[in-house]
């Protein structure tokens, strides 16, 4: 034990002269716990008519089932400190380890424990090994792993032997700190040590080197529990931790591998494991294998849950099967699970997605009729629904129901709300909207101001939207791509080219990279500028820059050669459009047809063009 007393001790120096986080505070060891901690005002003697015995017997029983305040928990702590004797440390570890339980879990529960543990030290009750553990625990929530460091170095000093449960804590403050390396460092010392990592140990650590997507150390950690050289063997939440991190990171195959790697070993995958499979097969549309795995689950009667339902009805009306998601509610009633808000959601938000606002009505319907409170999820799911068949009447009585409701449209909602008046051309509506919105509260995000921006420049009131865009940078919205994507087509729609152009060369400068939009809406502004080389080199830096073009794009570009009577150069463009897969549609060809037909092109030209014509007939 000395030896080991020994290589900690070496432990905590070598951490003590590590600086925390990048910065230049090093750790020290505090002589005593009250440091910068104010002591609670001084309290009344106890009831002496009090059975001591049966209050103590209380506490501890209240301390099992829970507090809903920390001030509950205080106050009982107070009265404890009244009492005399003063009760053991054991009893006061109860009520410290009952405050960090009071939910919400907030960071000053952490602070008032360590605020009455220095009480504590001042009044005379001692400190345990396991009340400095709680004080590590409660440094680490706080993000001071440092300070955590710190009461490693006292329970040395004390005299205590440290257990796997101090560095497991310790361990948790380093990943709560965003510090894995020192983490993983940190737990191949105590191996060498001659410490035994718990399953808890490597549950932590595992989770958070998923956290920041280091699967590496994560899956070298579960073959060091497989190695048998560990004490405890992986269970099915390591192992789920691990799948769940690959799907969200749409690793389906190396996840699916650990998934069958986990049978192989005797390990049976629980819900949640099929839960986080089915999550990233669904991401990805892979339909036949949730198929295999719903199968494998029924035969190893793993009863589906509520969240494995609302990812298939999602799935199926992603997919636009909305005859699998009604077979899969059909599943749901066969097999006794009733459908929940969420559900309900799902199927409101697919139906809507689809355009089925009958359909959707319905479920909404039915779900009052059951019970179920519509949220501002649900009225989200409709309005757009309504938006998508262009039902705005529809989707302003359903705001008046929101209201009538109580429930608050928040910017979403507005948004959504703005884009439909603009796409109906009710451009006033959706400024009064826009107003209202504000009066509210709630405040225009980026994509409020782009559906307003995009309906004023496609009616030619570009001024107005220069103006919007100030208003925007006034309250604090930053313009994005999308809204300089608009005002440069709008610019160079009413022949202010120049401007647009200006604000097309400035891009980089605010830190924003042109997308396929930006790059067409400049295309198209130079083409009808009687540019169609410049717009050349914009489509060569588009495809360098990953952007692909399109149908729109060519189109722009062979109209450019066509106004500039370039014929030859216009044929080229629609020869490399075509070679690309895209159709040449009949206005390109009746334009090219009466250009070629003018007596003023070449006849090898012309023999070129019909030959061009005679390839398209036999494709």
């Amino acid at each position: 034990m000395a030896n080991n007393k020994l290589a900690v001790g070496r432990l905590i120096t070598a951490k003590a002269s590590t600086s925390i986080n990048g910065g230049n505070t090093f750790l020290r060891l505090p002589t005593s716990l009250s440091f910068c901690y104010p002591l609670f005002s001084s309290l009344s003697s106890p009831n002496k008519e009090q059975n001591p015995k049966f209050f103590l017997n209380s506490v501890i029983q209240q301390c099992r089932h829970g507090f809903h305040k920390l001030d509950d928990a205080v106050s009982l702590f107070h009265q404890m400190t009244r009492m005399n004797p003063l009760p053991s440390a054991v009893t006061f570890n109860f009520i410290l380890c009952s405050m960090i339980k009071v939910k919400p879990k907030e960071p000053i529960n952490y602070s008032t424990v360590i605020s009455l543990s220095a009480q504590l030290q001042l009044l005379g009750v001692s400190c345990d090994l396991y009340s400095l553990n709680v004080l590590i625990n409660c440094y680490s929530c706080l993000g001071r792993v440092d300070f955590g460091f710190s009461i490693l170095g006292k329970i040395i000093k004390l005299g205590y032997e440290p257990s796997i449960v101090t560095f497991t804590t310790l361990i948790n403050g380093l990943i709560h700190a965003n510090l894995l390396e020192e983490a993983v460092r940190l737990l191949d010392k105590i191996v060498k040590l001659g410490f035994q990592p718990t399953i808890v140990t490597y549950g932590a650590l595992i989770k958070g080197l998923c956290r920041i997507g280091n699967y590496a150390n994560s899956l070298g950690l579960l073959a060091m529990m497989n190695s048998g050289f560990s004490s405890c063997n992986p269970n099915v939440v390591i192992y789920s931790t691990i799948i769940d991190s690959l799907c969200k990171d749409k690793l389906l195959p190396q996840a699916v591998n650990l998934f069958s790697d986990m049978k192989s070993k005797g390990v049976p995958p629980d819900v949640y494991t099929y839960s986080s499979l089915i999550r990233g097969m669904c991401t990805l549309g892979k339909w036949m294998d949730v198929k295999i795995l719903l199968n494998e689950m029924l035969e190893s009667k793993i009863a589906l849950n509520v969240t494995i339902y609302s990812m298939l009805i999602d799935m199926c009306f992603k997919q636009v099967k909305v005859k699998e998601a009604e077979a899969v509610v059909g599943l749901m009633n066969k097999r006794g699970d009733a459908l929940n808000i969420i559900t309900y959601t799902s199927l409101l938000d697919g139906y809507s997605s689809c355009g089925q606002m009958d359909e959707a009505s319905k479920i909404m319907d039915l779900m009052v009729k059951n019970g179920f409170v519509p949220n501002i999820l649900t009225f989200t799911s409709l309005l757009n629904g309504y938006c998508k068949v262009k039902k705005v009447d529809k989707v302003l009585d359903l705001v008046q129901d929101m209201l009538l409701r109580g429930l608050k449209p928040d910017v979403v909602t507005y948004s959504t709300l703005i884009d439909a008046l603009c796409k109906e051309n009710r451009l006033q509506s959706a400024r009064k909207l826009l107003k209202e919105m504000e009066a509210q509260g709630v405040k225009p995000n980026v994509y409020t101001y782009n559906s307003l921006l995009d309906h004023l420049c496609k009616s030619s009131q570009v001024n107005e939207a220069l103006e919007m865009v100030r208003q925007m940078s006034e309250i604090g919205v930053v313009p994005d791509i999308f809204t300089y994507s608009i005002l440069i087509e709008g610019l160079c729609a009413v022949g202010r080219f120049e401007e647009g152009r200006d604000i097309f060369s400035s891009l980089l400068a605010k830190g924003l990279k042109p997308d396929k939009y930006t790059y067409d809406a400049m295309i198209k502004g130079l083409c009808k500028n009687g540019l169609p080389n410049d717009a050349i080199e914009e489509l060569k830096k588009m495809e360098d820059n990953g952007c692909s073009p399109d149908d729109f794009t060519y189109n722009a570009i062979i109209n450019g050669f066509l106004s500039t009577n370039n014929l030859k150069k216009a044929l080229e463009f629609v020869i490399i459009k075509t070679s690309k897969g895209f159709p040449l549609d009949g206005h390109s060809t009746s334009l090219l047809s009466g250009s070629f037909a003018d007596h003023n092109v070449s006849d090898a030209d012309k023999a070129l063009f019909q030959e061009f014509l005679k390839n398209q007939k036999h494709k």
